[in-house]
């Protein structure tokens, strides 16, 4: 089945756009890897680098600044928008909304695309949720981690609903992952370095290290990699489909298998 809109390869940008590009990706890995604790120079480089882009018209470097902005400027100036889902879900609502407003940012946006779903894009998406799957229930039986802090984020309800709530967080939160790191990030960082290994593994490592946290799973430093490793799985089939769709599916497949995880854990 070929769908009819791909992703478009961004052009890469001049010097000056890649300098602000890696420049941002570098200071939000440094960000995450503080705790997510907010000083007051790392925002205000985020702000500097956001001016730097929208005085050289740098549109795609604008993006990544844009998005990373919000997400340490919201929860600073909400504390209760710091807890999971909604220090990823509200910058990236608020990011849409700005992005929706302008003309010139919304063209700009070449992610959103169902890209194609032939046989072999349904393949490798079944591959990954089996896979990922199966590693993740093999780290949960090894490891034995303290799935506490994850199952505390699972609200209290009815047996019968659990299920339903199951595939209505994977649907959303893989969709939210999918949209900052194989949409966001990856598009900006195509335009940097060019479509190819380089920005598939950065903005892997990137989507890794965000599940360092005591409520990442997996988490630690295993989960990290193996975090990292599933971006890049994600990212290839972003760019093998040539749109969002696929990487979404897969991901919501392993998410219903965290949540399954996550739900039938005991203390």
């Amino acid at each position: 089945m070929a769908a009819r809109k791909v992703i478009e390869d961004p052009p890469v940008g001049k010097a000056g756009e890649r300098i602000i590009t890696l420049a941002v990706v570098g200071f939000f890995a440094i960000y995450l890897s503080m705790d997510r604790a907010t000083p007051g120079w790392l925002l205000a480089t985020f702000l500097f680098l956001a001016l730097t882009a929208l005085c050289v018209r740098a549109v795609q470097p604008l993006h990544l600044c844009l998005f990373c902005t919000l997400w340490l400027l919201i929860p600073l100036l909400l504390p209760p928008l710091s807890k999971w889902p909604l220090y990823k879900v509200t910058p990236l609502v608020v990011y849409a909304g700005v992005v929706g407003s302008s003309r010139h940012l919304r063209k700009s946006v070449l992610w959103i695309r169902p890209g194609r779903l032939g046989q072999d894009i349904w393949l490798l998406v079944s591959l990954i949720v089996v896979l990922s799957s199966a590693a993740l229930l093999v780290w949960t039986l090894v490891c034995r981690p303290d799935l506490g802090p994850s199952r505390d984020n699972i609200p209290t309800m009815p047996l019968w609903l659990l299920p339903l709530a199951g595939v209505a967080f994977a649907l959303v939160n893989s969709a939210v992952e999918e949209a900052i790191f194989r949409g966001i990030f990856l598009q900006a960082l195509d335009s940097a370095v060019g479509a190819g290994i380089t920005s598939l593994v950065i903005q892997a490592v990137i989507f890794g290290w965000l599940h360092y946290s005591e409520v990442g799973f997996p988490k630690g430093l295993v989960g990290v990699t193996m975090a990292s490793v599933y971006g890049l799985f994600l990212g290839y089939l972003r760019y093998r489909s040539r749109g969002i769709l696929a990487p979404w599916l897969a991901h919501a497949g392993t998410d219903i298998a965290v949540f399954t995880i996550v739900a039938t854990s005991v203390s």
